[in-house]
């Protein structure tokens, strides 16, 4: 009988360990999906910088082509959505 209780609280303690590691692989999960989530962010946000400079260039050069024709078009903005902050 006490082989029995000895081998069954090994288990439960296996058991918890078990859970433990899933938890961890969980919480490691989530750490790494924030990083790239906030890696991604950046790039985008980049991005986003980049291509406000070459509207800005684009309408520049359209606006200096419409001046040499006789008209006068503002320049281009650009329509960019913010980006979310989805962290949890």
């Amino acid at each position: 009988m006490a082989n029995t209780c000895a081998s069954g609280g090994n288990q439960s303690q296996d058991g918890d360990k078990g859970l433990q590691a899933i938890w961890r692989e969980i919480e490691e999960q989530q750490q790494s999906s924030k990083q790239l989530i906030q890696n991604m962010t950046q790039q985008l946000e980049a991005l986003q910088t980049q291509l406000q400079v070459m509207m800005r260039v684009v309408g520049q050069r359209n606006g200096n082509n419409d001046e040499q024709q006789g008209e006068r078009v503002g320049p281009i903005r650009p329509i960019v959505n913010p980006i979310p902050n989805v962290q949890n």
